[in-house]
């Protein structure tokens, strides 16, 4: 939900306790006792079902970690090990990692619960540890699509290859280069 006054700033949410102090306090003013009526629903996001068919485990309970939100991305951990990140503004799903639950059914150790009980964001990267208590630590690209260092070099990749192409014909041209590719003869008189 927004507010109608919100700015366009982004509302950090960077960990549990909303910072990574655990003070549960978020000092946003944006959305106030004055505003709060005017909330209204900007987007919704339906977690996808669950991909396994666990014997014996029991459903999952629906989402038990708090949602981190940091730069314009909200990240969800599901309850069957998948991180998914959210485009704050509009909903879209930016992408998503899904561990695979397969490799421990069966196992003596496991407890058969579909849960992840932490994530944690730190220093650009997503800390996450899946019902197999296994951590995992996801890096987070987000900066260098901001700052447009893809973008700009796929497009310098493509200028590149135009220009070796363009080379490529006028060397072709200029030095002749069927008659230096032909076999060569040996002239005796």
């Amino acid at each position: 939900m927004h507010a109608q006054q919100a700015t366009q700033s982004y509302f950090n949410w960077p960990a549990s306790a909303y910072d990574y102090q655990n003070s549960n306090n978020d000092p946003q003013t944006d959305i106030n006792v004055r505003n709060v009526d005017g909330l209204r629903l900007r987007w919704g996001f339906q977690i996808p079902v669950n991909p396994y068919s666990i014997p014996g485990a029991p459903p999952a309970l629906g989402i038990e970690t708090q949602t981190l939100v940091v730069k314009g991305i909200a990240y969800v951990a599901t309850p069957y090990n998948r991180i998914i990140a959210l485009n704050t503004q509009t909903g879209a799903r930016v992408w998503d990692f899904q561990i695979d639950m397969t490799k421990f059914i069966g196992e003596k150790w496991w407890a058969g619960a579909y849960v992840i009980s932490g994530i944690s964001l730190y220093n650009e990267t997503l800390y996450v540890m899946s019902s197999d208590t296994t951590v995992y630590a996801l890096y987070v690209y987000r900066r260098a699509f901001e700052s447009g260092q893809y973008g700009y070099g796929a497009a310098l990749a493509f200028f590149l290859i135009v220009i070796g192409v363009a080379v490529a014909l006028l060397g072709w041209r200029f030095f002749d280069m069927e008659r230096l590719l032909q076999r060569p003869r040996i002239e005796v008189h």
